[in-house]
């Protein structure tokens, strides 16, 4: 059994065993937390998160996980994925931030909370450049 159908499966006993030794697939991963993210499945989102998968993964068109949350409207997962690192300055191929992503969806709740996350990464980190730190 590999970590990704561990975790994928529920088995959190097993998946924190073969995290000691485990190389986690995390191309793999990071599509799966997408796609998890579109269904808008928490509880798997915060078990893949809690088993090392990185909420910082860009697919083909660059595209984080947060880009989708926030396209999608999916608050919940947008605050799962803060909390695990997530930067709200990654841009995609189109130079898109995922605040852009929320702004087009004209969802409110999701743009305050990108942009107090917005915040907080500019104050917690003020001497790392930031991809789109004027924008």
């Amino acid at each position: 059994m590999t970590l990704l159908e561990a975790i994928k499966s529920g088995h959190d006993r097993v998946a924190s065993l073969l995290v000691k030794g485990a190389l986690l697939n995390i191309e793999n991963a990071g599509s799966f937390l997408r796609t998890v993210i579109v269904k808008g499945d928490s509880d798997l989102v915060q078990r893949l998160l809690s088993n090392g998968v990185d909420p910082n993964t860009k697919d083909y068109d660059q595209r984080m996980p947060l880009h989708v949350a926030a396209t999608q409207g999916q608050y919940s997962m947008a605050k799962l994925l803060l909390g695990a690192g997530a930067s709200v300055f990654s841009k995609d191929r189109w130079e898109n931030t995922p605040v852009d992503e929320a702004r087009v969806s004209g969802n409110k709740q999701m743009i305050s909370l990108l942009e107090e996350a917005k915040s907080a990464q500019l104050s917690e980190f003020p001497n790392v450049p930031h991809e789109n730190s004027m924008h």
